[in-house]
């Protein structure tokens, strides 16, 4: 491979993740192609975008307006804060530390307040569903930026890597299934989360995500049920009597503890609410329609009670 050009060694300084996102920003393809000549690892990242100038010519922002913030971003805690939603968003620490490394040390207190959450980076990062950027914060020390209280255990199971019972990661797993967050939910199964624990609520994880079918995306959902599955839930669980039946609510987090009957399974909070998607799905990976909830019902009677 040939020898990097000058106005390429800022560029290839920079995080994977981010320079993957400035090549996507190519316009001209001699300048593409001759980004591609740096190394085998440039030639990879930069191959379909040469193609796409050669054959498509697409019209994109020049390579030198990349780098002026004047006209991609108007401040510094706008600059800040999009790497920073990156680092989020592909749950990367080395864009986090590439941040304390090059700009200030720390990161801004007050900048986080021009996020679209009012709230910290912390809660930014967990609400994105980063688990390494929100233990990699926590182990820095930003704890004290935390704000959702209900969230406490979460955060606790995030930061106690080596330091905590797997029982005392069950709340925590509910906790993410609640917030549908797919990432965070891996880390803790890995890690020994029991998706059949029953919390106050009389429900588990998986009766949670089941729940949620109702009104939030489907296809992270899908992925959700799946990954529970894979570690064990059980489909033909019961959900039992619960004590506690009131919505949270605080700081844009929604959360219910909603557990209307007794011995309730999936399949029977899935027919109650028609969605034929997750029904089949249940069914299935062994689902008992025949299973009767409390009050002596099947699934069948919740389906025509909704219809």
């Amino acid at each position: 491979m040939a020898t990097t050009p000058p106005e390429f060694t800022l560029l290839l300084l920079l995080p994977l993740e981010l320079v993957a996102n400035v090549v996507d920003q190519f316009s001209d393809g001699g300048q593409a192609a001759a980004f591609s000549q740096c190394s085998r690892l440039t030639h990879q990242l930069t191959f379909d975008k040469v193609f796409d100038l050669k054959f498509h010519k697409e019209s994109l922002p020049s390579f030198d307006d990349i780098f002026n913030e004047g006209s991609l971003l108007h401040s510094f805690h706008d600059a800040f804060n999009e790497l920073f939603h990156h680092a989020a968003e592909t749950d990367s620490v080395r864009i986090v530390d590439w941040l304390l490394s090059h700009e200030l040390g720390y990161l801004l207190k007050e900048a986080s307040h021009s996020l679209h959450y009012d709230d910290s980076y912390l809660s930014h990062a967990l609400i994105d569903d980063a688990p390494k950027v929100t233990t990699h914060l926590l182990r820095l020390g930003y704890s004290d930026y935390a704000t959702e209280d209900c969230c406490t255990p979460l955060y606790l199971a995030l930061c106690r890597h080596n330091h905590i019972f797997s029982h005392d990661l069950d709340e925590p797993l509910r906790l993410a299934a609640t917030f549908n967050l797919l990432r965070t939910m891996r880390v803790l199964l890995r890690r020994g989360a029991n998706p059949n624990a029953i919390g106050k609520c009389g429900v588990t994880a998986f009766h949670i995500v089941i729940q949620l079918s109702i009104c939030r995306s489907e296809d992270k959902l899908r992925k959700s049920r799946s990954l529970l599955l894979d570690f064990g839930a059980d489909v033909n669980l019961q959900t039992e009597s619960c004590g506690v039946q009131s919505p949270v609510e605080d700081n844009g987090w929604h959360r219910h503890c909603q557990n209307p009957n007794e011995g309730k399974t999936a399949l029977h909070i899935a027919a109650r609410t028609n969605r034929e998607e997750v029904t089949s799905f249940l069914l299935e990976n062994g689902a008992n329609p025949h299973m009767r909830d409390g009050e002596g019902c099947t699934p069948l009677w919740d389906a025509m009670s909704a219809a």
